[in-house]
């Protein structure tokens, strides 16, 4: 039965409505396509790219923004622990002089292409020592988690934690046995909470946390940074206006490239080094000279009523009673001039004083210009690049299937979302070939009153599909739920408007007892037998 008769078709109002339903059905499919292929975009993209709305991520066409995601992805940890569970950007800045990196929104690609832009053979020369110092000569106790926080993607510490417990124990019962557990999973065994003013106990799940985190390859290690926590003071304080200090084009000083050595040498003032030992410097990496402090440390005891020939440790002690006192008394009474950090670039200068005859071997080498090895900084950036570049091959389609392999595999190994899925899947199609050819056979075979109206209704109904409206009518009903209502009894009422415009504007298939206002007029003429329309 033919929505429009032959003889229809030739009138220019019918070709014009039928022009107009194709470039709608047009229209929704664009629609349709458009907000799909963002979808896909999007699920490849990670906590770097996530506000860049691009039918292709800039990672699978630009080195840079690949280089950047795994920068971000690699981030370590503040002070050595695992207790930071956000996205701390600006823990990087100073490696790349960058005061502006908050978020990972703030990182561009033109920042990262002077690291990039190091000639291979320095490259080179800086990432050998590194690794070297890293495998050989930097205490463990520096060592922080990489990749901590990156908890989704295909470097991500914890699964890698929890093989390296399978390898040790073997099965689950003989984690919860060593570490008085009850786990049900490797996930619920989680990893232990290093807090910044106490040092690690020395518990089995602690002690194999920092084995776990010494043995690492130096790909996936990082290094406990003073010059992060600098830079926080540094953000807070109002510095002199001939401070000598590098600066941006605008004048600015770069506070990002102002380091622990700077505070110690008294650039910023006495008073910003006592303001960084009691507020911003992780007590674990403090250390008091004792003969400068002991003084005030005996007076510190006695104002609290405590044996005043009670020794003062020159690091933060074991014992948890002590170490709150010993933390309270840095924090608040110990003289600035007795406070220093133990840091890695102190053992990174002998390292380098090792392996290199004198300084100016160490800067042909490094592409430096310092003038002394006090002077040298960890090479952060350039080290980080170099193990992108190890890793390069490869990681461009790792990023992209990564998210869809995590989703699988959570929807197989947890709960019954597969299944459950699975059923839906089936049960759908199964009704969609029951139903949808019975009532197709029925509408074509039998007059109904309406058929028309119910053609043109699925008609509309296929233009814009379930997809493209899913964000907006979520959106609608979460907002205020009647609007959703109000909005669907506007549509059935205009529906209903422009089918009765329709039925008498346009030469429609019709029967003279359904229309009888088209018949009396004696332009449609329906044939009994055919069911089909003709007009004089």
């Amino acid at each position: 039965m033919p929505l429009i008769s032959k003889v229809g078709r030739r009138s220019i109002g019918v070709r014009l409505t039928l022009l107009a339903m194709y470039v709608l059905l047009g229209v929704g499919a664009v629609t349709m396509v458009y907000p799909f292929a963002l979808m896909l975009s999007m699920s490849t993209v990670g906590r770097g790219e996530c506000q860049e709305f691009r039918l292709v991520p800039r990672y699978l066409v630009s080195e840079a923004a690949l280089f950047k995601r795994y920068l971000l992805d690699s981030i370590p940890s503040g002070w050595g622990g695992s207790a930071m569970s956000d996205y701390p950007v600006n823990m990087i800045a100073g490696w790349f002089g960058r005061d502006y990196w908050f978020n990972s929104s703030d990182v561009r690609e033109d920042d990262l292409r002077p690291v990039m832009n190091t000639p291979a053979a320095r490259r080179a020369a800086i990432a050998g020592d590194m690794r070297a110092f890293l495998l050989e000569a930097c205490p463990g106790e520096f060592k922080t988690p990489a990749f901590l926080f990156d908890r989704d993607g295909p470097f991500a510490l914890m699964p890698d934690f929890y093989g390296w417990l399978r390898n040790k124990y073997g099965v689950l019962d003989a984690v919860n046995r060593a570490y008085n557990d009850n786990a049900a999973s490797w996930e619920e065994v989680g990893a232990p909470v290093e807090q910044p003013n106490r040092r690690p106990e020395q518990r089995a799940r602690n002690l194999d946390w920092r084995a776990f985190l010494e043995q690492r390859p130096p790909e996936r290690t990082g290094l406990f940074d003073a010059n992060y926590h600098v830079f926080r003071m540094v953000n807070r304080l109002e510095l002199p206006d001939d401070y000598p200090g590098a600066r941006a084009p605008d004048g600015s000083v770069i506070r990002s490239l102002i380091t622990y050595d700077d505070l110690m040498a008294g650039r910023l003032g006495t008073d910003a080094v006592a303001e960084f030992f009691r507020k911003f410097a992780p007590p674990i990496f403090m250390r008091v000279d004792v003969s400068q402090a002991a003084e005030a440390w005996r007076n510190f005891l006695r104002d609290r009523d405590r044996d005043p020939e009670l020794p003062l440790k020159e690091r933060l002690p074991d014992d948890l009673k002590l170490a709150g006192l010993w933390a309270s008394f840095v924090q608040r009474e110990c003289p600035p001039a007795a406070l220093s950090l133990v840091r890695p670039e102190d053992h990174w200068r002998k390292f380098l004083r090792a392996r290199y005859a004198d300084i100016a071997d160490l800067n042909r080498a490094h592409g430096a210009d310092y003038r002394e090895f006090n002077e040298a900084r960890l090479p952060h950036a350039v080290f980080r690049y170099d193990c992108f570049l190890r890793e390069r091959s490869g990681l461009r389609q790792t990023y992209f299937f990564n998210n869809y392999r995590k989703v699988l595999e959570f929807a197989v190994l947890h709960g019954a979302a597969m299944r459950v899925t699975l059923i839906y899947i089936i049960l759908t199609i199964a009704a969609t070939l029951t139903v949808n050819p019975l009532a197709a056979y029925a509408m074509s075979r039998f007059r109904l009153k309406e058929s028309h109206h119910i053609l043109l209704f699925l008609l509309v109904t296929m233009t814009f599909p379930g997809e493209v409206l899913m964000i907006p009518s979520f959106l609608m009903i979460k907002s205020f739920p009647l609007g959703q209502l109000a909005a669907g009894a506007l549509c059935l009422l205009l529906f209903y408007w422009m089918a009765r415009r329709l039925a008498r504007r346009l030469p429609l298939c019709c029967w003279p007892r359904y229309f009888p206002a088209c018949s009396a007029a004696g332009r449609c003429r329906v044939s009994r037998r055919t069911g089909t329309s003709t007009f004089p």
